[in-house]
């Protein structure tokens, strides 16, 4: 392993357990049409591995060996009168301790998604007697502009401070307004333009709930204990194919978290350009600053949004360590944003080529990518070429016969991970890991081992109940998301009186 996670008890400023969600972009074709995947979505419980133990829960989905859910959204078609479609695969990871174990675990899930679309076209193709074609894109905006969600969570001590403090609601504001060049999956939008991220565009406010785009929300204290009282949501993360930006974008989230638990916040505070409107704002940063030969041609406002990060690069590297230590695996990430803000400045330039950045970023990746086709095509292609490089990027694609045989695509971005292009890569030991197993440090332990070991009655984040040989449920709390271990007592009763999962 790279940067290591050795540091389970981390200094109480940093987030205690964090964990992200995602929204499955899938369609299916049997019929010569591209259409949703209704069936799948209303029978999770059938596309899950036989490799796999699981508890299905009518109401929340499936929850699994390793800690994580599986689990069926929906879409609001705003035509129909808001009316929602359960047509949705949404899957969340356990509850990690830090950027580099929720990375692998955001993997691990996506290795589990392309197993179950694999067993759902294999049923499909056998039901229809013809051949079932499913796409998968690894994203949270398709070329026509629909959108997906990427939630990360991170669970913290302290109070509700981004519901009601302006300090504390304005630098996670303008956090999130200024890191799309580092965390986006890159983009060319309807309008033929190159754009960092994907999901910034088309946010409707900084903080709510609905299905609008939002930056960010908080949930309050319910079903998590005082060890940890709140969770902050964010809800304007693009889906990084690249480990490193997974790992940037949630261990950014993570140290400025921690910074603003201490006296750094003033001087966050005082870095920030005002804006009236942030989301606005932010919408301006996500315009790559580049012609579509190459050359950069960056703006005041461009060198504004740099000088910001680097400047929190050098708090959390140089002054964050005054007031609470900083784990290995945070200056790490401190150290990678420092290093990653240089060479941008270096690309801004037009002193570096823009493939600098290509072995971190997804969206330098992807349109180093579609600059050299351009270069090769001898000039600027249309923007169905460069749309179609875009999608190319994250695609997943799978076709079932309906004599059992499947066969599996993948797009560029994963072939430049799988040959390791992207730094930060993961070792297939440790994915393969997370496949199966929970972290071992947080409340996903327990509920992994009920629901390998014992039969399981209902199953939740904040709790497990298992079947006793009595007939009776045994309710295990879990409402500590960093209790990893059911007390001695109540290990020895489930070891004495639990029903085996098997009976």
């Amino acid at each position: 392993m790279n940067a290591p996670y050795a540091h389970y008890n981390y200094p109480p400023q940093f987030p205690v357990v964090m964990g992200t969600e995602e929204e499955t972009a899938l369609m299916v074709n049997v019929t010569g049409e591209w259409e949703q995947p209704y069936y799948f979505a209303a029978h999770l419980d059938m596309f899950i591995p036989t490799s796999l133990c699981f508890v299905a829960n009518h109401y929340s989905g499936v929850y699994l060996q390793n800690g994580g859910l599986v689990y069926a959204g929906g879409s609001c078609d705003e035509e129909s009168s808001g009316e929602r479609h359960i047509d949705n695969i949404e899957r969340a990871t356990p509850e990690c301790v830090n950027p580099q174990q929720t990375a692998m675990y955001i993997q691990a899930n996506e290795h589990l998604m392309e197993d179950m679309a694999e067993l759902y076209g294999q049923h499909t193709a056998e039901k229809f007697g013809k051949e079932a074609i499913i796409r998968i894109q690894r994203r949270v905006v398709d070329s026509q502009g629909n959108r997906k969600g990427c939630h990360d969570n991170f669970a913290y001590p302290y109070g509700d401070n981004y519901d009601r403090g302006y300090d504390y609601r304005l630098p996670l504001a303008g956090y999130l307004a200024t890191r799309s060049f580092l965390t986006g999956a890159g983009y060319v939008n309807q309008d033929h333009e190159f754009r960092f991220s994907q999901k910034i565009d088309g946010l409707k406010a900084v903080t709510g709930y609905s299905y609008a785009g939002y930056m960010y929300r908080t949930v309050g204290a319910q079903g998590i204990s005082e060890t940890a009282q709140n969770r902050l949501e964010i809800r304007c993360s693009d889906i990084n194919i690249s480990t490193w930006a997974t790992m940037m974008r949630l261990g950014g989230v993570a140290l400025l978290m921690a910074a603003l638990e201490t006296p750094l916040k003033q001087d966050i505070l005082g870095h920030l350009s005002y804006q009236s409107d942030d989301v606005a704002y932010a919408e301006q940063n996500n315009a790559i600053p580049m012609g579509k030969d190459g050359m950069m041609c960056p703006d005041e406002q461009t060198y504004e949004v740099l000088d910001f990060q680097e400047r929190l690069a050098d708090m959390f590297l140089d002054d964050l360590q005054l007031y609470t230590d900083l784990p290995l695996d945070y200056y790490y990430i401190a150290q990678e944003l420092k290093v990653f803000c240089q060479d941008f400045r270096q690309v801004l330039a037009n002193r570096q080529p823009l493939s600098i950045l290509a072995d971190r970023a997804d969206w330098a990746a992807k349109f180093t990518k579609i600059l050299a086709k351009d270069a090769e095509a001898g000039s600027a292609r249309g923007y169905y070429e460069h749309a179609r490089d875009d999608m190319l990027f994250d695609y997943i694609g799978i076709t079932a016969q309906p004599d059992g045989s499947v066969v599996r695509k993948k797009g560029y971005g994963f072939k430049m991970r799988d040959n390791g292009a992207f730094k930060k890569s993961l070792h297939p030991k440790d994915i393969a890991n997370a496949y199966y197993n929970a972290p071992l440090q947080t409340r996903a332990n327990i509920r992994s081992t009920c629901i390998k070991d014992y039969a399981v009655e209902e199953c939740t984040w904040d709790s497990v109940s298992v079947l006793l040989k009595s007939g009776v449920g045994r309710r295990i709390d879990l409402s500590d998301p960093t209790r990893a271990t059911v007390h001695k007592q109540a290990s020895k009763e489930l070891a004495e009186k639990a029903q085996p999962r098997d009976e």
